[in-house]
């Protein structure tokens, strides 16, 4: 029973990646706002922000946000965008349509004023790491890209407080999207360890980030791994293929057994208890 409920959530990330793909060739990957971005970054000649520069990683914010509009059609719901950096994934839902989008930000990074101004972020700046500074039940979909797994680097976060806020903070039937959570075998942190270079400090075994969630009441829609290929070799596949191809490549790949074993992050889709908004 259990092996046939996570086969069931991993046909639905295949139809879910299935969707976006098709959005990303008909529309694109929003080049021409990651245009905008490295512009600002180039201005100020910013640090971390290598999953802007290198399109193999900018691809996977507009693929993952194609997949929103399955479960989260109405362009009015209330979204927060958890530690969005500069705020790319907040601008991306806007220019999908959403309406009421906000990046939440503990720490601003540099110069961010400069990016919220251009692209019109609407911006929570939170005072505590295990504290939303949101209302009780207000928000339909709360978004982790690449988050959750440093709520507990500086020894004062706890992963446990904060799921229970972000619990707290959503309506009943709201929607918890996390995706870029890495895999405690992915290959690129693999190669990062043997190379002596930064990797996360934070991994996942699937089971203990589904506990995680479910020990707090929320209930599991879709859950699956992500990206088999290593972002150094992505990166320069994508110099010499379609970016868009590529990534439906590598999400195939990531599926296969045993390559799916090193796959990179997991991608997971939590519901809180009520009826969908």
């Amino acid at each position: 029973m259990i092996a046939w409920a996570m086969d069931s959530k991993k046909k639905k990330f295949r139809e879910f990646s299935k969707t976006a793909l098709v959005e990303l060739r008909r529309g694109g990957v929003l080049e021409n706002l990651r245009r905008d971005y490295l512009s600002l970054i180039a201005e100020h000649d910013l640090d971390n922000t290598a999953h802007i520069r290198k399109i193999s990683d900018w691809v996977f914010y507009p693929f993952f946000c194609a997949m929103i509009p399955r479960f989260l059609p109405g362009r009015e719901a209330k979204i927060i965008d958890w530690g969005g950096w500069y705020g790319q994934v907040t601008r991306i839902l806007m220019e999908m349509g959403y309406s009421d989008v906000s990046n939440y930000l503990l720490d601003a990074p540099p110069h961010y004023d400069e990016f919220a101004q251009k692209f019109s972020l609407a911006t929570i700046h939170g005072k505590e790491p295990n504290r939303l500074e949101l209302d009780d039940a207000s928000l339909d979909l709360f978004i982790s890209s690449g988050v959750l797994e440093h709520v507990a680097e500086d020894g004062v976060g706890d992963e446990d407080l904060i799921v229970t806020e972000i619990i707290r903070v959503l309506k009943p039937g709201g929607w918890f999207f996390i995706w870029n959570l890495p895999a405690m075998l992915g290959s690129s942190e693999i190669l990062a360890y043997v190379a002596r270079k930064w990797r996360h400090e934070r991994r996942f075994w699937l089971k203990e980030a589904l506990s995680l969630l479910q020990r707090h009441g929320l209930t599991i829609e879709l859950a699956a791994k992500h990206k088999f290929l290593p972002g150094s070799l992505t990166n320069i596949i994508a110099k010499r293929m379609d970016v868009v191809s590529m990534t439906g490549w590598d999400e195939r790949l990531s599926r296969l057994f045993p390559l799916s074993i090193f796959a990179r992050d997991y991608c997971i889709l939590a519901r809180k208890p009520g009826p969908i908004p």
